[in-house]
């Protein structure tokens, strides 16, 4: 029920609509009757109704003053004016206060109670949106601990998220504002094995919580198997301690070491990069032992190694079959390490682990001869020597998941020329019907897959050979006499033989009763 408050100085309108109106078969209640304005608003503070009847003339406060003085308090209450024909400027400034519905004096049973049928289903549709945003805002404050995890590893790892992105998330999130100064700690379990998801999320929760007592934390997750703690750029005399202590709780409790880094402080737009240089910074733990706390100064940094080309994308252009790509980046690298001059062992040393990558992509039965091969790569006496070696690797295995690909491809194209010459007369078959139906992938892809295979476009080719199918069936009619519409909804064009003729000349120069009569003449 929602209780209802009238406001009218003229006692006979004030009785008479109390007892008139069947408050309750309305759900409404009322709650209340007042002669004036000032006595409405002590009420109104008293029993908060949900909607105010009020009349606009009266003494001590009028209605638009009555208006003005709740609305601000109490934006949820639900006004109704009681107003005369010469009221219509006081009926105007009361829509500035989103005044809505208006009676007019003298008003009839049936209009106050259809009135209160709108406000009341005004009121509770509003109820209903309160309710889905409360259920969505407390959704979204339950799943807020996973968004900040997955939030912090885009940053981290995914090219596209950027300043713009960051600062999109920024009030949601609690994020420091651009140009805030912050340093990315990663930690590793020295564990022989993969460390279970237990050790990993006890790990980032301790790392949060002890860190966060030194320096404010932003945002933390786990990536792959490490943890990631994003925040303020505090002096390392200050993290280097605390860091320590997160390393010793951890392996009180589950027995495993953890290896640190720490980065440098930069600003928050240069994520990407303080990731890398964490993750290289864990690389020395081959020389500084499990347990370690690394920063980039405890790491070798060879002149200019760092812009040398990503691994990763060298893996990316080998698995998806494309050859040229991959001899792009290999040749741009081998032109960088001889610009470069590096030493020899340390040059041999990124090559072998370049290698190690490429081969890594292989099928997994020809791995082991690769394996072999790559003690001949790094006997190669010269880089030229080494570069023409890697570049047949990378052409072979790229190769073999061309080869695998272009299968795949030319399978599925197969599979939907067939689908086309079984439904031709469906004069309701598309792609995309195919794409959701029968093969359950996106239709774009499916199209371009389809135009890179054939020539053509999927809807060109259904017409063509819905053509085609045309030409044969008035070819076999032979002597009989000739039903259009028949062969057009026979090629899926449905009830419609004056568009079929219309198609079929387009693409043949020659109705289909010419084509006939040119077919039998042949």
């Amino acid at each position: 029920m929602y209780s209802v408050l009238l406001v009218d100085d003229e006692r006979i309108i004030l009785e008479g609509l109390a007892v008139v109106v069947e408050w309750e078969r309305h759900g409404t209640a009322l709650a209340g009757k007042a002669k004036n304005g000032a006595e409405a608003l002590e009420m109104i503070r008293e029993i908060r109704p949900d909607i105010v009847i009020t009349d606009l003339k009266m003494p001590n406060m009028n209605g638009l003053e009555l208006i003005a003085a709740v609305r601000e308090a109490y934006p949820d209450i639900v006004f109704v004016i009681l107003s005369g024909y010469d009221e219509f400027e006081y009926a105007q400034r009361a829509m500035q206060y989103g005044v809505r519905h208006y009676l007019l004096k003298p008003c009839g049973e049936q209009e106050i109670m259809d009135t209160l049928d709108r406000v009341v289903a005004e009121l509770r549709t509003a109820e209903e949106r309160k309710r889905y945003t409360q259920g969505i805002r407390a959704q979204f404050e339950k799943m807020k601990p996973q968004l900040r995890q997955q939030l912090l590893k885009e940053f981290l790892t995914n090219k596209t998220y950027g300043m713009k992105e960051w600062e999109s998330c920024r009030s949601i999130f609690g994020l420091p504002a651009e140009g805030a100064r912050v340093r990315l700690i990663l930690f590793e379990p020295d564990a022989a094995s993969a460390p279970e998801y237990e050790q990993l999320f006890a790990l980032q929760n301790i790392s949060s919580e002890l860190i966060g007592e030194c320096a404010p934390v932003h945002l933390d997750a786990a990536i792959g198997d490490r943890v990631a703690v994003l925040c303020d750029a505090a002096p390392l005399e200050r993290l280097m301690p605390v860091i320590g202590n997160v390393q010793r709780v951890y392996q009180a409790y589950y027995g495993i070491e953890t290896t640190a880094a720490v980065s440098d402080e930069a600003d928050v737009g240069s994520l990407r990069r303080l990731y890398k240089e964490t993750l290289e910074s864990l690389s020395g733990r081959f020389y500084l032992g499990g347990g370690s706390i690394i920063t980039r100064a405890d790491t070798p940094q060879p002149a200019n190694m760092l812009d040398l080309p990503d691994a990763e994308e060298l893996a990316r252009a080998v698995r998806s079959g494309s050859a040229a790509e991959a001899e792009s980046l290999l040749s741009d690298c081998f032109r960088r390490l001889k610009d470069m001059r590096l030493d020899v062992q340390v040059a041999k040393t990124y090559l072998a682990e370049l290698y190690m990558v490429l081969i890594r992509q292989a099928p997994q039965d020809r791995l082991s001869g690769y394996f072999e091969r790559a003690v001949s790569f790094l006997a190669s006496e010269t880089l030229g020597q080494m570069e023409r070696f890697v570049l047949d690797i990378a052409r072979e295995i790229a190769s073999s998941y061309y080869d695998a690909n272009l299968q795949h491809r030319s399978e599925l194209v197969r599979r939907m020329i067939a689908c086309i010459q079984e439904r031709l007369g469906d004069e309701t078959l598309t792609l995309g019907r195919l794409a959701s139906e029968v093969f359950f992938m996106n239709a774009d892809y499916l199209g371009r897959l389809f135009r890179k295979e054939t020539g053509e476009r999927f809807s060109n080719y259904l017409l063509a050979a819905r053509i085609e199918r045309a030409k044969r069936l008035i070819a076999e009619s032979g002597q009989s006499s000739l039903r259009i519409g028949a062969i057009a909804e026979a090629v899926g064009f449905g009830n419609n033989p004056q568009y079929f003729s219309q198609v079929f000349k387009k693409h043949t120069g020659l109705t289909p009763t010419e084509f006939k009569r040119k077919t039998s003449e042949n």
